[in-house]
Formats: C-alpha cells, sequence, structure tokens
C-alpha cells in the first residue's frame, strides 16, 4: 500500500461512508475532507468532521500504518497539534496527542473492490503505461485535449529551472542567454554541450563586434570551436587560421579540445560544422534576435524568418524543432519573468500549431489509440511519459483519477 493512494481515497471519499467509525467505535461523518496540503505539516487541512455527533474542525493526517506516526516524529511536532482525525489503511498502534488517543478510521475493510483491483493493476508492470486496458474507457476527447494541455504547461513550468542558472549567471542578460540556448539547440542531442560551451566561451558582444564579415565570423567560431587545430586545420582554408589567430590575441581567446565534437554516427546535415554555420548565419542576419522574436505574431513568421535567415538545408521541421525546444520555451519564462501574460499564451499556441513531433513514445500513444493531434500533445505525452506513467504517479494524473473513480 502506499501514502499517495490513501490520499486520493480520502480525499474523493471512495471508501463505504455508511455507518463509517473510528477503530474506538465513534460515528463519523465527513462534512468536507479537508484540503490537501503538500508542505510541511498534516496532509489535509480545514477538515470538518462530526464524531459521535460533535463537529470538529482541522487537520487530518494519512499513514499507511498508525505507527507511521512516531516514526515520523509527529508527537513531538507541534505543527500536528492540530490533527483531529488519523486516517490509516491498517490500525498496528494506538497515537496519542496530549495525553489522548486521536480518534482513527482504519480503511482496509472499507475500500470498494472494484478501487483496489484497478489500483493493484496500476501498480503491476505488466503494460507499456499502466493505465493501458482502461484506455477504452476514456473516450472523451475533451477530457484529453485538457489534460494534454495541462500536461504541456506542467512541462514548461518543470524545465524552467534549466533557464534559471545560465540566466543568474550572465546576470539576468536575456539575449546572452537566449544566444546560449540557441547554440545547445542548433547542436542537437550529440553536441548540444559542446555548442553551449562555445557560445560561453565567444559571447554574444563579441559576436556583434565582428559580425561584418560572414566568412571572418566563421573562422572566429570554427576556430574556437577547436577546428583550425591539428589534423582538422587542413580541411578549412589558411585564411581562417590567420583571422583566428588576430581575434585569439584580440580577445585573448583559448579554444575549445577538437575531441569534444562528435561526427560519428550522425547524418552529415546534421554535422556539428553545418549546424554552428546555420547558427552564425541566425544570428549574422539577425543580431538583436530577441527584439525579432518579440514581434513575430505567428509561428508561420518564424518559419519563414528562419528559414531566410539560414537558407538552404534548414527546412520546415528543423525550424519546427528549435520552436518547440528553444523558441516556445523563452516565450513562456521571458513572458513569466517580465510578467507579460501575452507572451504565455503566445509560447501556448505555438506550441498548438507545431505539427506532433514522431518519436517512440508519441508512436506508443497513438498506436494505443490516444489522441495525439499536434506539439502540444507530443510535448504533453513525453511529459507524462516520463513524469507520471514510468514512476507510476497515477494517483497525482488526471486520467488514473478517472480510471481510479470507475464505479463499475
Amino acid at each position: 500500500m502506499e501514502e499517495s493512494f490513501l490520499h486520493f481515497i480520502w480525499k474523493y471519499q471512495k471508501y463505504n461512508r455508511n455507518d463509517l467509525r473510528t477503530v474506538q467505535t465513534e460515528t463519523v461523518s465527513v462534512i468536507h475532507p479537508g484540503f490537501e496540503h503538500t508542505s510541511a505539516g498534516p496532509d489535509f487541512r480545514m477538515a470538518r468532521v462530526i464524531i459521535d455527533r460533535t463537529e470538529w474542525a482541522g487537520a487530518v493526517e494519512i499513514h499507511v500504518r498508525s505507527s507511521d506516526w512516531y516514526r515520523h516524529n509527529h508527537q513531538s511536532d507541534p505543527n500536528y497539534d492540530s490533527v483531529i482525525l488519523h486516517v490509516v489503511w491498517t490500525d498496528d498502534r494506538p497515537v496519542r496527542a496530549k495525553g489522548e488517543r486521536i480518534p482513527t478510521i482504519e480503511l482496509e475493510s472499507l475500500v470498494p473492490r472494484i478501487t483496489l483491483d484497478r489500483w493493484n493493476e496500476l501498480r503491476a508492470d505488466m503494460h507499456w503505461i499502466p493505465c493501458e486496458p482502461f484506455l477504452a474507457e476514456i473516450e472523451n476527447s475533451f477530457l484529453w485535449s485538457k489534460h494534454w494541455e495541462r500536461m504541456a504547461i506542467e512541462r514548461l513550468e518543470i524545465k524552467q529551472s534549466t533557464w534559471e542558472r545560465p540566466l543568474n549567471m550572465n546576470q539576468n542578460h536575456w539575449e546572452e542567454t537566449l544566444f546560449q540556448f540557441i547554440g545547445r539547440a542548433f547542436g542537437l542531442k550529440e553536441n548540444a554541450d559542446p555548442m553551449e560551451q562555445l557560445a560561453r566561451c565567444t559571447p554574444l558582444r563579441i559576436f556583434k563586434r565582428e559580425r561584418g564579415n560572414f566568412a571572418v565570423l566563421k573562422a572566429l567560431y570554427f576556430g574556437q570551436a577547436g577546428w583550425l587545430e591539428g589534423r582538422s586545420k587542413k580541411k578549412w582554408p589558411n585564411a581562417y587560421s590567420a583571422h583566428y589567430a588576430a581575434f585569439r590575441n584580440k580577445y585573448r581567446l583559448s579554444p575549445m579540445k577538437e575531441h569534444l565534437w562528435k561526427f560519428g554516427g550522425i547524418r552529415p546535415s546534421n554535422f556539428p560544422t553545418v549546424r554552428l554555420e546555420q547558427w552564425l548565419l541566425l544570428y549574422f542576419h539577425t543580431p538583436h534576435l530577441l527584439a525579432q522574436l518579440l514581434e513575430l505574431k505567428k509561428l508561420k513568421d518564424w518559419i519563414d524568418f528562419s528559414q531566410n535567415c539560414i537558407g538552404k538545408g534548414f527546412g520546415k521541421a528543423k525550424g519546427y524543432s528549435l520552436a518547440i525546444n528553444t523558441i516556445i520555451p523563452f516565450f513562456f519564462y521571458y513572458g513569466r519573468w517580465s510578467g507579460d501574460l501575452r507572451l504565455q499564451e503566445k509560447a501556448l499556441n505555438w506550441l498548438h500549431d507545431c505539427p506532433k513531433e514522431n518519436n517512440r513514445i508519441t508512436r506508443a500513444f497513438g498506436e494505443r489509440s490516444v489522441p495525439i493531434r499536434n506539439g502540444m500533445d507530443s510535448q504533453a505525452a513525453i511529459h507524462q511519459f516520463h513524469q507520471y506513467c514510468r514512476p507510476k504517479k497515477c494517483v497525482l494524473c488526471s486520467i488514473g483519477k478517472k480510471v481510479l473513480n470507475r464505479t463499475e
């Protein structure tokens, strides 16, 4: 038994409420189960119950075993002095507070068999996702649509922490932070880290100073990437080395190690040399990219804009990928940081307008007749799978709750 399941049982009152009694045989009537509380202190607050014809208002604490009260040291924590009711799966030890035994409800014999059976099947590691046997019951497309929207927003909120640390390191310089994140995105999974490192060691301020000639700018960044050293030096014009030598002396630069870059197992169109050049082209044509992005209205505007800047080799699919992984999160986080709700709405609208992603998770959901219609749905499905399905957090998921709430 898990405590999270007991939270679900108590919150939604999924127990036999006829002749409800405490283990001390006191009659109990639940007026309101209280509001779930996730910070320190009792699990539910502001509950209202009638115990032996006396109405009580206060906190409710949930445990698998009543002895967990002592195992968690609640007896010495004044936050638990307001507990009026102890709800447990198994009552294995009397619990006292201020010398008096706390009224206790034991749920083990009160939960309907169908709810327990569904809970046990959700916990069993028999399917790709726990609720797979019950998906046919979830036919409401509106329910899926609202669920995916919540999951997509939650994914954006959780990933916000990946922007906070770089933003703090850059002293809230959003242009510099965006420059680094877009560089990372152009590196794809295989070369994301070295691309971000390159953006940090050759920052946007240097880029802007030297953007007069693209070939010279390319020499600067290829040199910083370590590609004008050793054996790779022969692949590029001698002028590149000369230009980079001047930049290295001017800015006191140190090149990266060539071995940090991965070329093996990657399509030539995604080689880091190609992706780096595309990143440079985007900023070469629009050095103040942040301001330009804020002016774009629709997702199509971004696709057209990026293709015009980068040109050959950067198709719509890459434009959508960059939007989903970087541009849209930027809108969402920048909107929160600046208090601009319109930017957050813009982020969600663009995500909804993106075509659905094609990966093993979205395909697997689709094979099970779960609707994945657009980029919002596919991002939500990825979040759903990793944050809820794999760790079996079904009682925290609206789909899992729907399954457990069925009474037949």
